[in-house]
């Protein structure tokens, strides 16, 4: 495969954590505040990244929990500029390969019933439908909740 980038995985002292950070309040439609970055815990959670040329591009944060074989997707996040790229793809298949080498079976998460595009991109890397959440975010919106057999 020939990759335009790399992937990372966080730990507590990474020195890309700040710019995640701003990724999420520049992009994400639901950022979370300072607080919430700073004392999110990495022993239950994993945070992974994409780095292209020094820059990171992309995000994705997962609650894993030690007891449990299911990663929870909690935000994941490619800058603007790069997404609908072979860079997407790149990442996702990163994130795979580092769930199942920490034996994880499967993923699930919701995503907003509006953001069609986030859905198809998760139907072509396998993710099936389980449900609708009604009124799942702060804003009333309904989510689809969904989820990937590993």
């Amino acid at each position: 495969m020939n990759t335009t980038g790399k992937g990372l995985v966080f730990t507590p002292d990474s020195e890309q954590f700040s710019h995640v950070m701003i990724m999420d309040s520049n992009y994400f439609p639901r950022p979370w505040d300072d607080k919430s970055w700073l004392d999110l815990n990495l022993k239950t959670n994993t945070l992974m990244g994409w780095e292209r040329r020094g820059d990171l591009v992309g995000f994705a944060l997962f609650g894993t929990a030690p007891s449990d074989d299911t990663a929870h997707l909690f935000k994941i996040l490619i800058k603007p500029e790069f997404q609908g790229s072979h860079i997407s793809q790149e990442f996702w298949t990163f994130i795979v390969s580092e769930l199942k080498l920490r034996n994880f079976t499967s993923i699930f998460l919701e995503v907003e019933a509006s953001n069609e595009r986030a859905q198809r991109f998760y139907q072509k890397v396998g993710f099936k439908d389980l449900r609708i959440i009604k009124s799942f975010y702060s804003d009333g919106e309904d989510a689809h909740m969904m989820q990937l057999m590993l």
